[in-house]
């Protein structure tokens, strides 16, 4: 199959505050995907550190549908392949990946981690869509019945910013719901499931609705969520910036 084009996809909070440098971040991100995720824990030498990605930056590169993605603390997570269908490749060839973020990274080092058991209760920061895959793999593990299921990116204008959220969207018998795992909050938002991600969105954040600019819907499978596929590979298109 032809590798497509992808236009990058930043999960991150625009607003993001500037964070340490933190090994125990990623681990913790690490261990929210579970062991069905493939996923590298890493460390970078940053040339041109910034607030967000600091001279030393650790981050987590892992797969899901069908690409690569990238976590670190300061800027959440932001798709990192380029091309869909050559994930070998590119974990082959991080280096030119990471340096599309942030021309400074210069260099990396796999970190080599024994497993690593999240502290209870502790908030991941810039983590919502970790946070959000996380919940979509409990909820199957538990045997819920979900007919439909995705990350559900969107974005709304805040003055001169834009500021992105994510949260895990499911349909089931009794209802839409939406897991809002990083604001530790949850809520039915309909009987019927929307086709329109904007749609979704306003549902769940109707105090928004008139700021909402963009979002998005992330396939994920009911039965594996950590595949991230619905029916077959969905396609990457544009996102806005970053969401957290």
């Amino acid at each position: 199959m032809r590798p497509t084009l992808l236009l990058l996809i930043v999960v991150s909070l625009l607003i993001a505050a500037p964070l340490k440098a933190s090994l125990e971040d990623v681990r913790h991100a690490q261990a929210l995907l579970g062991p069905g995720t493939w996923s590298q824990l890493i460390r970078i030498d940053n040339d041109r550190p910034t607030t967000v990605h600091p001279k030393k930056t650790y981050g987590l590169v892992f797969e899901f549908n069908g690409i690569l993605w990238f976590y670190s603390a300061g800027d959440g997570t932001q798709s990192l392949s380029l091309y869909t269908g050559r994930v070998n490749q590119d974990r082959a060839n991080l280096l030119p990946l990471l340096q599309e973020i942030n021309p400074g990274f210069g260099r990396f080092k796999v970190i080599d981690d024994e497993l690593f058991v999240p502290a209870v209760n502790r908030t991941l920061p810039n983590g919502c869509f970790l946070e959000s895959l996380a919940a979509a793999r409990v909820r199957a593990a538990r045997g819920e019945t979900m007919e439909q299921a995705g990350i559900l990116l969107y974005y709304a204008a805040t003055g001169t910013r834009v500021a992105g959220h994510a949260v895990f969207a499911f349909k089931t018998p009794g209802g839409v719901f939406v897991d809002d795992s990083a604001r530790t909050r949850s809520a039915r938002i309909g009987e019927k499931w929307m086709d329109s991600p904007i749609e979704l969105a306003r549902s769940y954040e109707p105090d928004l609705k008139d700021r909402l600019v963009q979002a998005r819907l992330v396939p994920v499978s009911a039965s594996n969520p950590a595949s991230g596929y619905a029916v077959a590979p969905a396609a990457v298109g544009t996102a806005a910036s970053s969401v957290n």
